[in-house]
């Protein structure tokens, strides 16, 4: 299981959707006014919906172990692109704010997704070879994931609560 060559590349196809969801966002001029952070602080169901959002595509990353890493590639450049599309279209009056927003829980949970992509990458052979050292990243990947989940319900918002529009 080579992870550094396999973090290069998950970090690469990310990027390379980021790179383009600004392009795109840029091409049409998108631009996002107002934004109003749907998440209730006070709500376990919102933590809740955020976690198994996330471990949704945490499996889909995975299953490129199996799937010829075609669902991987697919996910990372997708997501990247749908970032960047998003950060494009930020007033740029409070752009602090709405990144600072943005990596205080992307953060753990872009590792989270990364490690699973990671794995991904490994293929099954090389999971399977390294069957302890496999697991262990998978836990720490979902552990990652639950955390931001944690992160994005209770401080993301905090960090927004400041008149942003």
């Amino acid at each position: 299981m080579n992870l550094k060559k396999n973090f290069k590349i998950t970090i690469i196809l990310y990027i390379v959707g980021l790179i383009f969801g600004i392009f795109i966002g840029e091409l049409i001029n998108l631009n996002l006014n107002k934004i109003e952070y749907s998440s209730d602080p006070n709500n376990l169901a919102t933590t809740w919906y955020i976690i198994t959002r996330n471990l949704t595509v945490f499996i889909i990353l995975l299953s490129g172990v199996v799937l010829f890493k075609i669902p991987t590639i697919i996910n990372l450049i997708f997501n990247g692109s749908v970032l960047g599309f998003m950060l494009s279209g930020l007033p740029t009056k409070d752009l602090f704010l709405y990144i600072a927003a943005i990596l205080i829980h992307g953060i753990p949970e872009l590792i989270g997704l990364f490690i699973a992509a990671a794995i991904s990458f490994s293929g099954y052979k090389g999971f399977i070879d390294n069957k302890k050292k496999g697991l262990t990243l998978l836990l720490l990947g979902v552990t990652l994931i639950i955390i931001a989940g944690f992160i994005e319900t209770y401080i993301s918002p905090i960090i927004l609560t400041k008149e942003v529009y």
